[in-house]
């Protein structure tokens, strides 16, 4: 079941996508999901590969998971490559690690504030601009692509489906810490949570978190969940998260 969730929200956020931006998805209905552990990298293949040369990319790709790693669910983390050479990524994955997911329900949650983080759900253009440009800080990635990534995300924020909801954090008027959601049915996942690397430890990435869940848990959303870096596992643990399983991961 909980698997089920996870899959079906990184399904619908591939549909909503291809919506938006009329890309092909990178997941579909037989519960296989190519996805990247690396914001960045997973919005480049989303919004610049020719579609034509991604849905060949992906079956190759996805055969050869199945065939000779024996998996059915992968995340292709940090790849190395142009966006243009997907079908690239299976020669770079030489190493398999395990990225844990995880989930908890709405009523278990710690959402208590901890900092004096001000946080703003991104509602216009102003707020959309701060989020892009914490977003890239946070994350640490080149700004060559930033103007880019922005016309992207603001393609996916509009209309009545929207992909995401995101969120902005706020120290001293500057924007240093990041997050986004997704809703499907009974499941919220959250993503790119993020804060500046001189902010760290200041409880900023948990209140950013406790922001997006509010938000999802207004709308009547039972479940929540994300997987997490190293970094993140001690922060979801308090908040009432729990690991419930660790996904298959291959790593260039």
């Amino acid at each position: 079941m909980i698997h089920d969730l996870y899959i079906q929200n990184l399904y619908e956020l591939g549909c909503k996508m291809n919506q938006h931006c009329k890309t092909t998805s990178f997941t579909n209905q037989s519960q296989v999901a190519v996805y990247t552990g690396v914001p960045y990298a997973f919005m480049n293949m989303a919004c610049s590969i020719n579609p034509n040369e991604t849905e060949e990319g992906l079956k190759e790709i996805i055969n050869f998971f199945r065939e000779q790693k024996k998996v059915d669910f992968l995340l292709l983390t940090h790849p190395k490559v142009e966006s243009s050479q997907l079908v690239s990524l299976k020669t770079l994955c030489e190493s398999e690690v395990s990225i844990p997911f995880y989930l908890a329900k709405a009523s278990e949650i710690d959402l208590s504030y901890k900092s004096e983080l001000k946080i703003k759900k991104v509602s216009c253009v102003k707020t959309m601009d701060d989020f892009v440009q914490a977003f890239f800080n946070c994350f640490e990635f080149e700004r060559s692509h930033l103007a880019e990534v922005k016309d992207f995300f603001w393609d996916l924020f509009q209309g009545d489906e929207k992909a995401f909801e995101h969120f902005v954090g706020y120290y001293e008027d500057e924007p240093v810490a990041v997050a986004s959601s997704s809703i499907s049915k009974d499941y919220c996942g959250f993503y790119n949570v993020a804060v500046l690397k001189k902010y760290r430890g200041k409880n900023f990435g948990r209140d950013i978190t406790s922001a997006s869940i509010r938000t999802a848990s207004e709308q009547g959303v039972p479940f929540f969940g994300c997987t997490s870096t190293p970094d993140g596992e001690h922060l979801y643990r308090k908040m009432g998260f729990k690991n419930e399983f660790d996904i298959p991961s291959f790593k260039g």
